[in-house]
């Protein structure tokens, strides 16, 4: 979610989308992901559920699984972590207000940033802003605890799916892309779409 912020403030700054432009790009990219997603059906089947063998079935289990469902990891894993921040208010107070800074100075105010009679250029703008951002979050506040608890709830849910549910090798792989890792790199690549936010940008005008 991060990356698609902060991708959303560098677009809107350098180039000419409005607002309403944006948000369409946002939900194609939402729609590609939700399109990846495998079926419920498929994804809780009963009659595919087995405790691991052994340590290698289990390492098995998971690099696989990690590669079939992980859209379905990765809408989890977002779910969970809006639930977790749902029931932290101090927490989306925070959030809210560092989108609110993010979108003044972006948005709003389009002048260059200057502190102290000296101008900042953009690229210092947006370091001083993530740097501000990432100190808020994780030294100032208790929003970064909350993250790393909501992903680690997280983690174990998924690993304790991919554990247990017996990959399917004869369809496995299907609709895999040639050369795409089978470890937990392809589950984090779930969270960046394919092409780039500019490029959905482009396509929703």
């Amino acid at each position: 979610m991060l990356f698609f912020v902060l991708n959303a403030a560098r677009i809107l700054h350098h180039r000419p989308i409005n607002f309403a432009t944006l948000v369409k790009a946002l939900l194609m990219v939402q729609a590609e992901m939700l399109s990846q997603a495998k079926p419920m059906s498929e994804v809780f089947d009963p009659s595919v559920f087995t405790k691991p063998a052994n340590a290698n079935d289990l390492g098995t289990r998971l690099r696989k699984n990690l590669t079939y469902f992980k859209t379905n990891y990765a809408i989890a894993t977002t779910g969970t972590t809006a639930l977790v921040m749902l029931l932290n208010p101090w927490s989306l107070i925070i959030l809210a207000i560092l989108a609110a800074v993010w979108f003044y100075f972006y948005i709003i105010k389009t002048s260059p940033l200057v502190l102290g009679g000296r101008e900042f250029s953009d690229r210092e703008k947006f370091l001083l802003l993530s740097g501000a951002s990432l100190f808020t979050i994780f030294f100032l506040t208790s929003v970064g605890a909350t993250i790393f608890y909501a992903l680690g709830l997280s983690m174990i849910m998924v690993a304790i799916h991919a554990s247990l549910r017996i990959p399917d090798d004869a369809t496995l792989f299907a609709d895999e892309v040639p050369g795409e890792g089978t470890s937990l790199t392809s589950l984090l690549s779930m969270f960046k779409p394919r092409n780039s936010l500019a490029t959905y940008a482009a396509a929703a005008v």
